[in-house]
């Protein structure tokens, strides 16, 4: 990292410790007055909501130790993007859904590298396999989620489908998602009843913002360790995710989302990291 820059985040991160006299997240949530509760939430890890002018996080509580604190870290983004945006005009205050999962994925960026960078040698596969795993989910499945409904739209026009109908589509998109990355034996044709997003009725593809955050917070993760103008830009693109469009949101931190080149780099650092989990394997044998 530019040492210029690091000395700048260090001076950010030890005025917010000194201010709050914390860096435990909880308690940073608390004194920003967010109210926190850890409870039974279904199959949730946890959800933040504005409601009646109060800021929420629930946390499932089945959640221990790093998990928990991952997953605090993701809702404090989507705190933080709402904080981002309060100012606007009410009519101004919903971003659009692509960017909706940008400040959590950013968030967990950090704080699986901070971990990462602190941990012994023993730990550091431990790490990189849960960041990898949650990957996997929201690039591999909820590509086959995505692939699933779009083919519903396409063969629902052709007439009404039926639950083998459906068990035939769920199968296709989840082979062509996962490939020879999943035992045959082992796929799940009614996928699409446990799924509660393909139920909500003004919502499509509910679940792409989790791809689309993934990849694009990984390119503001290579410019917060880069650019000494970065905080600026990352304030004024999520304050801007609620009147611009995804394209031009994005132009506000220099990133140009029709260039195939800037997601295949942010796939490119996810094969890296894959790598390197393989690598520290074969160290520690």
């Amino acid at each position: 990292m530019n040492p210029a820059l690091n000395n700048t985040i260090k001076k950010k991160v030890a005025y917010y410790i000194k201010k709050y006299q914390t860096n435990d997240p909880f308690t940073l949530a608390e004194a920003l007055g967010i109210e926190v509760a850890i409870g039974d939430i279904g199959t949730r890890s946890g959800c933040y909501m504005y409601l009646k002018r109060n800021k929420c996080i629930w946390i499932n509580e089945n959640l221990e130790g790093n998990e928990r604190l991952f997953v605090m870290a993701h809702e404090l983004g989507h705190a933080y993007h709402g904080h981002m945006i309060e100012n606007q005009r009410p009519l101004n205050r919903k971003y659009c859904m692509p960017l909706a999962e940008t400040a959590s994925m950013f968030n967990e960026n950090i704080i699986y590298n901070s971990f990462y960078q602190k941990a012994d040698q023993n730990n550091k596969p431990i790490i990189l396999d849960i960041q990898l795993s949650a990957l996997c989910q929201v690039i591999c499945d909820i590509y086959a989620r995505y692939t699933f409904e779009k083919s519903v739209f396409k063969n629902i026009e052709k007439g009404f489908l039926f639950a083998e109908d459906l068990n035939q589509l769920m199968l296709q998109a989840l082979k062509k998602a996962l490939g020879k990355g999943l035992d045959e034996k082992y796929l799940h044709p009614y996928r699409w009843i446990t799924k509660v997003h393909y139920y909500i009725p003004d919502i499509a593809y509910y679940n792409f913002p989790y791809t689309f955050g993934a990849l694009f917070s990984r390119g503001l993760y290579t410019m917060y360790q880069t650019d000494q103008t970065f905080f600026t830009n990352y304030q004024n693109l999520l304050r801007a995710s609620t009147t611009h469009s995804v394209e031009e949101t994005a132009a506000i931190a220099g990133i140009d989302l029709t260039k195939k080149d800037f997601w295949q780099q942010s796939l490119a650092s996810i094969q890296q990291q894959m790598q390197q989990f393989l690598d520290l394997l074969e160290e520690t044998k």
